[in-house]
């Protein structure tokens, strides 16, 4: 979007605290944004000793569309980043019942659009006692495709699949980096060690360790957990999620590159939490999340080294903490927060890079209209601060559903889960309709809430899970058997044929001679 800024505006100077994935993509998207307005200054900050934290190596498809906006090519920052397809993710053993320990969360296609309404057809039937082919793996596309390790590119141009990456962090951090800032972002290796306010509250500059004066007319907060600006300078208050999502802790060990890896997260339930497997070209990553008011890391990382079949010897464990939550203000004065410093809900879903983008494209769009459209900044601060609230609150709501619809029953921490009575008004009302055979997609549209997720992402965790009346369930066999399931799985398998295995195509990407080598 072009914003309406005249020729003779005066200078305006952007300044982003912090790098890493957040911030440079963050300088990226202020650029795009003011590509034809060369009075804008868009300046980055970063202490050149600080790591990128990494706590996932996931996106959404919201991501590759992203890219695609911002003109950057697969081929200048995939093979770089050691990045793979995910064409969804498998969870497994997060339910106990025959027939649904395991389920497809996929990124829907054109393709499966001829099916949604056969699908959703299923589920309703279900829903209201019917036995029911109702299992979300005996319909889409890209589930064929993530276990047979397809790039989500098929020979049948007509064929639109979203899709979304696993990348290194770091990796990416860096190329993001190189792209910005052959883009005109101004970058300054320092250390900042002090803000000086106005006496309005407003940030008015800041000391760095080398001994610079940097001042701003607005500042982007991506300083990560610490938060320098947002919670330690201005002081908004933090929202936490603690009492519904109790994570609070993930353990991570890398194992050896797969030969043939799928194109999928893999998303498993151990006795004490759940652990990703995010299949890179060079490496395996795989992480536990787990809350430490429930086991201490010594005895997460012996259940993970069982899960992994890994000796005490074999390979480095990186224990990282997290506070699960969100800011009451996002925007504060002459700053926003982004990314860690703003909050963070947990890795499943991988949903910290989408929240990234909704924050900065959402606060340049209320920013515009609060300076140059004549709407005040305290009426657009409040919109904006309440919209970015939203989206993190319906987010959280999505993942807690994970957790509150578990059937496992051999630890404190999954029965824990399952009772959680601290829910938000939004999904209580969610599961009142689901569980009473409502009409979901309905309820979704009328309260708004398909801008976060799609009632088919509802359906898919709710029937996968077999959270429906025991007669709505028909056996995994009784599934397989089913004509015209045989029928959409010959013509799944026949598409994928179509669709290049994934090292081969990143392969040809990696000869392209058009990486931006980090």
């Amino acid at each position: 979007m072009q914003n309406s800024i005249t020729p003779q505006a005066p200078p305006l100077k952007l300044l982003i605290v912090g790098g890493g994935t957040a911030g440079w993509l963050s300088a990226l998207m202020l650029a795009w944004h003011f590509r034809q307005q060369p009075w804008v200054h868009i300046e980055l900050v970063e202490a050149p000793d600080i790591a990128t934290i990494g706590v996932g190596e996931g996106s959404t498809p919201a991501l590759t569309r992203l890219f695609r906006q911002l003109e950057i090519a697969e081929a200048d920052w995939m093979p770089a980043c050691q990045a793979t397809y995910k064409n969804g993710i498998q969870f497994s053993d997060w339910s106990t019942i025959p027939g649904y320990q395991h389920y497809f969360h996929p990124f829907p296609s054109s393709e499966d659009n001829a099916v949604l309404p056969e699908f959703f057809r299923q589920v309703r039937a279900a829903q209201q006692g019917q036995p029911n082919d109702a299992h979300p793996d005996s319909f889409f596309l890209q589930h064929q495709l993530a276990i047979t390790g397809k790039a989500p590119f098929c020979a049948d141009h007509q064929i639109q699949l979203q899709y979304g990456y696993h990348f290194d962090a770091g990796l990416l951090g860096q190329c993001l980096k190189k792209i910005a800032i052959q883009r005109g972002v101004a970058y300054r290796p320092f250390k900042v060690t002090d803000v000086q306010c106005f006496a309005d509250g407003a940030i008015a500059q800041l000391h760095t360790a080398e001994g610079a004066t940097l001042a701003a007319d607005f500042y982007v907060d991506c300083t990560g957990f610490a938060s320098k600006l947002m919670r330690q300078t201005l002081g908004s208050k933090f929202h936490r999620y603690q009492q519904m999502l109790p994570n609070n802790a993930a353990l991570t060990i890398a194992t050896q590159a797969e030969s043939h890896p799928l194109s999928q997260t893999t998303a498993t339930a151990l006795r004490h939490g759940w652990c990703w497997q995010i299949p890179l070209q060079h490496r395996t990553g795989n992480g536990y999340v787990f809350s430490q008011d429930f086991i201490s890391a010594d005895i997460a990382e012996t259940e993970l080294r069982q899960h992994l079949g890994l000796s005490e010897q074999e390979g480095s464990s990186r224990l990282l903490k997290f506070e699960s939550g969100r800011l009451q203000q996002h925007w504060q004065h002459n700053c926003v927060a982004v990314g860690l410093s703003q909050g963070f809900i947990e890795p499943l879903e991988a949903t910290a890079l989408y929240l990234v983008q909704q924050t900065v494209s959402h606060f340049l769009l209320h920013w515009q209209q609060s300076q140059y459209q004549c709407r005040g900044e305290l009426v657009a601060r409040s919109d904006y601060n309440l919209l970015i609230n939203n989206y993190f609150d319906r987010v959280a709501d999505y993942i807690v559903l994970h957790y509150k619809t578990n059937s496992r029953s051999d630890s404190d921490y999954w029965q824990h889960n399952r009772k959680l009575e601290f829910i938000s008004p939004e999904l209580r009302q969610l599961l009142q309709c689901w569980q009473s055979g409502g009409d979901l997609p309905a309820l979704l549209a009328a309260k708004q809430l398909e801008k976060y997720y799609h009632a088919v992402s509802w359906y898919c965790l709710l029937a996968g899970t077999g959270y429906l009346p025991e007669r709505g369930r028909l056996p995994e066999y009784s599934r397989q058997q089913l004509p015209a399931a045989q029928q959409r799985l010959q013509r799944w398998q026949q598409l994928a044929a179509w669709c290049p295995e994934q090292l081969a195509h990143l392969r040809q990407l990696a000869a392209s001679n058009r990486l931006v080598t980090p």
